[in-house]
């Protein structure tokens, strides 16, 4: 029982840390208004592409999904990779 009036403060206190912490009223805020401060743009979200994929010596297909713009990013990867085991583009 010692054990728990031990530890009772320092659990009060950590739930009161987030509390103080979400309030960050400071001098430096209180004389600007609240039209000031705008918060940033939101970036579009883009939309999913989900494939199926099957890895080697698996039956199994696992969903992967990842917006446009990264599968086309992994494709440039994949195709920059073939073309430098191939030795296209390289000086001879």
């Amino acid at each position: 029982m010692m054990p728990f009036f031990r530890a009772a403060p320092f659990a009060i206190a950590l739930l009161a840390v987030p509390a103080l912490a979400a309030n960050p009223a400071t001098s430096d805020n209180a004389g600007q208004s609240s039209q000031t401060a705008q918060p940033a743009p939101k970036k579009a979200k883009e939309k999913k592409v989900c494939v199926s994929e099957t890895s080697m010596g698996s039956r199994f297909a696992t969903k992967i999904c990842r917006t446009q713009s990264e599968w086309d990013q992994i494709r440039a990867q994949d195709r920059e990779g073939i073309e430098d085991s191939r030795g296209e583009g390289r000086d001879r």
